[in-house]
């Protein structure tokens, strides 16, 4: 059974790591690159260095989950993001919204909600 509630941090990782990458290769391009190929290549290399250590800096993940996050860096998380979100029917799985949820209740519990 997939774990969805990892990939979905995973993914939420490669979310921000994706947006510095962009702007990270949109510099270098306009300076330095201009072939096409060697573009996708330098993409694909910063895309899991940045994803990688951004993950393995701030997070908890093991090495091969950081690894993943690359991948999903390098890949655009925000559409694996949406396949999966349709695929698995899923309404509300963020981190926040459940906390949220999870400090709702605890506030009913005691009255004050």
């Amino acid at each position: 059974m997939l774990n969805f509630d990892t990939i979905y941090e995973l993914l939420r990782i490669a979310l921000i790591t994706g947006a510095i990458n962009s702007l990270f290769i949109q510099k270098i391009k306009c300076k330095f690159l201009s072939n096409d190929c060697l573009i996708i290549i330098i993409s694909f290399l910063t895309s899991m260095i940045i994803g990688t250590l951004f993950s393995l800096t701030f997070t908890k993940f093991s090495l091969v989950y950081s690894l993943w996050v690359g991948l999903f860096t390098f890949v655009h998380a925000e559409a694996i993001f949406n396949v999966l979100k349709k695929a698995s029917n899923l309404k509300n799985n963020s981190v926040i919204d459940s906390n949220n949820k999870q400090n709702n209740e605890s506030e009913d519990e005691f009255g004050e909600g």
